[in-house]
């Protein structure tokens, strides 16, 4: 018996074990092996992949659907996969040394019809990512103090600049759940000062730019209720914190191996800025927002948190402009550090280290223009989906602008991207049912059983949701923990 398309759409949640397997056992496995050529990590994603779509086949929770029927996205998803057939098989036939790099991609695509119509947000993806993030942290403390203890079982991470786009990753899914999760704070926290400790040791301007808008970004994407900004600020200034000590632990802390060092000048610096922002923004805090209640959504927040963005990339450039004027002027007081803040910004900045620049190394213009297509697409669904009412589909707004933004500037390899992909395809993917369409379902499911009266209500509500706009109350139709 075919199953209902209401039922079709319940059993696909069963690809909440391929994300939780994606987030927890994969992130495990960075050991460098290779099978006949095929690395690892890529060969388990694959196997991932077709397992996960022979289920969905045989579970008849999958078709495929007619063309004219498809949106725009699932058109460019269709017409990658045939593109990267043909090239796959080209390379395949010529012998080419970019065969695994076409291989990778079909994995990473391969991602897409694996989680296609999901609608439930995975439960314990928090709390399985951070668990298992923080073995492969515990390893890399381990080695870093040690000089070289259990390098094997972290290879992968170590080379190309793989660890830095991973850490932000474990910094962002830790900042959400700090934010977010009533229980395990305490373990949320410890393993953001873990992952900003060991992102900090690579001294990656980039990517610490990027892990410190995380926490600024959450008020902006999602609620601005006062709990909410409350927990964001207090994840920022343990970030903050730590990064602006990092010339006294890496002073006076025994690391061994190649970890970066950091002059205590710039760190006294970062001081006074961390300390003007913070009497700025207790000020404001008590103006606004003292005296309101826990869960209130108070406007400004989001303002500020806009505001707060908006200074520091000004601020960036600023600060940069600077200490490329000041690196030339010898007799400048502050030419030692000028000279400092633009060599670690050129070793960390620049077109190459991005996706955009990969892709063209790789493919050539060809890549450079898959990966500017899938950023239009990107930025363009972004922009479309601010006023999404579900906790949840915001969550996935947010992880998918940050995939965007590192995705420019860091380093990308398969060490991190599957992780990233999963985020972003969710995203894309995500529909959000108005209060009339999920009524008239019910009612379909209860053969009729709600009235037009009351159908009508809902049509009255769904347009008052829409007239309160980014500040309306969040509501989470799918996932009881995020209520």
């Amino acid at each position: 018996m075919k199953r209902t398309k209401y039922e079709q759409k319940q059993y696909r949640e069963r690809s909440e074990l391929y994300i939780l397997f994606l987030a927890g056992i994969y992130n495990l496995v960075f050991v460098d092996i290779s099978l006949d050529g095929m690395p690892l990590r890529t060969l388990i994603l694959l196997l991932a992949d077709f397992l996960c779509i022979a289920v969905h086949i045989y579970k008849r929770e999958m078709a495929l659907p007619r063309w004219k029927e498809c949106g725009t996205y699932e058109k460019a998803m269709a017409i990658l996969f045939v593109g990267m057939a043909v090239i796959l098989a080209y390379f395949a036939i010529a012998e080419s040394e970019q065969f695994w790099a076409c291989v990778d991609t079909v994995a990473l695509l391969l991602v897409y019809p694996c989680i296609y119509g999901r609608k439930k947000f995975p439960q314990d993806i928090f709390g399985v990512y951070s668990a298992c993030s923080s073995v492969i942290c515990i390893l890399l403390i381990a080695y870093y103090l040690s000089g070289g203890v259990g390098e094997p079982f972290i290879a992968l991470l170590l080379r190309d600049g793989a660890l830095v786009s991973w850490l932000v990753l474990s910094i962002t899914v830790n900042f959400i759940a700090y934010c977010y999760q009533e229980n395990a704070q305490m373990w949320y926290g410890c393993q953001i000062l873990l992952n900003a400790f060991l992102l900090a040791i690579q001294k990656n301007v980039s990517g610490l730019a990027v892990a410190a808008l995380v926490p600024l970004m959450i008020p902006i994407f999602c609620r601005p209720s006062k709990e909410t900004v409350k927990r964001a600020v207090q994840a920022e200034l343990m970030y903050a914190f730590l990064v602006c000590n990092m010339s006294l632990i890496t002073g006076y802390t025994p690391l061994a191996g190649k970890v970066a060092t950091y002059d205590l000048e710039i760190s006294v610096y970062m001081e006074l800025i961390l300390a003007a922002a913070s009497i700025w923004f207790l000020e404001t805090w008590d103006r606004y927002a003292r005296n309101a209640a826990k869960n209130a959504t108070v406007p400004e927040m989001r303002i500020w948190c806009r505001q707060a963005v908006a200074a520091c990339l000004i601020g960036s450039a600023g600060i940069l402009t600077a200490a490329e004027l000041f690196a030339a002027e010898e007799a400048s007081p502050w030419n030692r550090v000028a000279q400092i803040l633009t060599s670690d910004i050129r070793q960390s900045v620049g077109w190459r280290f991005g996706l955009f620049g990969q892709m063209g190394q790789r493919f050539g213009i060809w890549g450079i223009v898959i990966a500017s297509v899938l950023f239009y697409i990107g930025v363009v669904r972004i922009s479309r989906t601010k006023r999404w009412h579900v906790r949840a589909h915001k969550l996935y707004r947010l992880i998918a602008a940050i995939c965007l933004l590192q995705a420019m500037i860091l380093p990308q390899t398969m060490a991190s991207l599957p992780v990233y992909a999963v985020f972003f395809l969710l995203f894309m993917q995500t529909q959000e049912d108005k209060p009339r369409d999920r009524l008239l379902q019910k009612a379909e499911e209860d053969d009729g059983a709600y009235d037009q009266i009351q159908i009508d209500l809902t049509k009255q509500d769904a347009k008052k949701d829409e007239e309160k706009g980014e500040s309306a109350d969040e509501a989470d139709h799918s996932d009881p923990m995020l209520q």
